[in-house]
């Protein structure tokens, strides 16, 4: 996890921009919630002038709530790409930085997934999870400010809830991010697997063992094809965690 911290902090003015985006959107999505109280208010006192008054508030505070979400995507998809370049060039020095010998102890299709498909892993599992984590801070603390207005009460059920919805996803995140590791590797070794047996392709025809390319990459394949499913099934538990505490 330091590792991730290490390259958020070359991109203080991008990561900056997240934060800010986020702490926006969640205020204008409680502020949402908080209209459409007052819209349901009005509809039952019938105060219809009230309530048009409200409905056009919130359609305005929609629009410009709609705007936000657009710009902060787009803002965290930039800043995870300014990530993953850092990281790629962190990944090349290193491996400029290596002797010939040392270089050539890997096979350059390993080196070519630490470029592609690691570093894919490190944006999704990554980078993405804690830049979207901010939200998790700032919408139960909005919501806690905004439910103040009505009764004090609700503070402690909303601080239990964000607990919950904090902690609770920690209990399988190991698994998962190890999971991820491991399908990575075993996508890395897929790859080195593919390039080595299509090389040796002229050797296999020699000696008249053709078939041997077929059960190479078919090994490879059936490797990385259980830890996907490892993956997914992780990834579903996680959602439905996730489900659960919405509900």
């Amino acid at each position: 996890m330091n590792y991730l911290f290490h390259y958020l902090r070359k991109r203080p003015g991008a990561v900056g921009v997240v934060i800010v985006l986020t702490i926006i959107t969640s205020a204008l999505r409680v502020t949402h919630a908080l209209i459409n109280v007052n819209i349901f208010n009005a509809l039952i006192k019938l105060e219809f002038h009230g309530f048009f008054n409200w409905v056009i508030i919130d359609i305005v505070v929609f629009a410009i709530l709609s705007v936000f979400l657009v710009l902060m995507q787009i803002q965290m998809a930039k800043t995870v790409q300014l990530l993953s370049l850092d990281l790629r060039k962190n990944i090349i020095r290193q491996l400029s930085g290596k002797s010939i010998e040392d270089f050539n102890k890997q096979d350059t299709g390993v080196y070519a997934s630490w470029l592609t498909n690691d570093v894919t892993t490190v944006e999704n599992d990554g980078f993405y999870n804690i830049l979207q984590s901010v939200q998790i801070i700032t919408d139960p603390l909005f919501s806690m400010i905004a439910l103040a207005k009505f009764s004090w009460t609700f503070i402690p059920i909303i601080a239990l809830v964000s607990l919950l919805t904090v902690f609770l996803p920690q209990l399988i995140h190991k698994r998962l991010a190890s999971a991820s590791l491991s399908t990575t590797k075993a996508n890395g070794k897929l790859l080195n697997v593919i390039n080595d047996s299509l090389r040796g392709f002229n050797t296999f025809s020699i000696f008249g063992v053709e078939n041997q390319l077929e059960t190479r990459i078919t090994k490879a394949v059936f490797l990385l094809m259980n830890k996907k499913l490892s993956k997914q099934s992780i990834n579903q538990l996680q959602i439905i965690l996730q489900v659960f505490l919405i509900f």
